[in-house]
């Protein structure tokens, strides 16, 4: 799938078509409208995020269907889908929109002021919200559900998960591990002399270092 945000398209094709000697067969689908957008597949069909508009829509038989629902969700950026509870979670502006079965079970408003959840890391059975700035991770319990900040002591850069591991890099040239199902602070060592300047994601912030990580190591580039 990719999408055409400018014209409002979803373009749906299989491994096949991207064989380099084959014709790129595809489907076009049109979606609500020109929008920024994220999918996550649950049980009870295709969640479509649009930023924009600040929804939430649901395709209970995939994208170019009906409609199932539609959700509130302001300034929607982040996305996490929960198995074993079949629970799918969306960062709004305010608070997480919790969704099962194509119904809203609860919003989890975000305990911090003045910090969101921008996108997930998966844990070990849990996830951990993050965004550009913040000064704390958010430890979501898919289970009851439940959202607790963890300080960081610092300001979030940039972040990776593996395994049983977390690795959360701080604009102070600080490297945290952290364990993954709780976010306790494992130790951390400085892999910069200095801090990293402050600069925009858009016009400049892509020559921050980002994250490799393995099962017992990591490696900012």
């Amino acid at each position: 799938m990719a999408f055409s945000e400018r014209t409002g398209e979803a373009l749906l094709f299989d491994e096949e078509a991207l064989r380099p000697e084959a014709p790129f067969l595809h489907q076009r689908v049109r979606l609500p409208n020109p929008d920024h957008y994220h999918v996550v597949e649950a049980p009870e069909g295709t969640y479509l995020t649009l930023l924009a508009r600040g929804q939430v829509v649901l395709y209970p038989k995939g994208l170019g269907g009906e409609e199932g629902g539609r959700f509130s969700c302001p300034v929607e950026h982040g996305e996490a889908f929960h198995q074993e509870t079949g629970r799918s979670f969306f960062a709004c502006a305010r608070d997480v929109l919790v969704l099962q079965e194509g119904r809203e079970l609860t919003r989890l408003p975000y305990p911090v002021q003045g910090e969101r959840i921008g996108a997930f890391l998966e844990g070990e059975g849990v996830f951990f919200g993050y965004s550009d700035g913040v000064r704390h991770l958010y430890r979501l319990d898919p289970s009851s559900p439940a959202l607790a900040p963890l300080p960081l002591g610092g300001v979030f850069l940039r972040g990776a998960a593996h395994g049983e591991r977390l690795y959360v890099l701080l604009t102070d040239g600080t490297l945290q591990v952290r364990e993954a199902r709780e976010g306790r602070l494992l130790r951390q060592v400085r892999v910069s002399a200095k801090p990293f300047p402050e600069l925009d994601e858009d016009t400049g912030g892509a020559i921050y270092p980002d994250i490799a990580s393995g099962p017992t190591e990591a490696w900012p580039t």
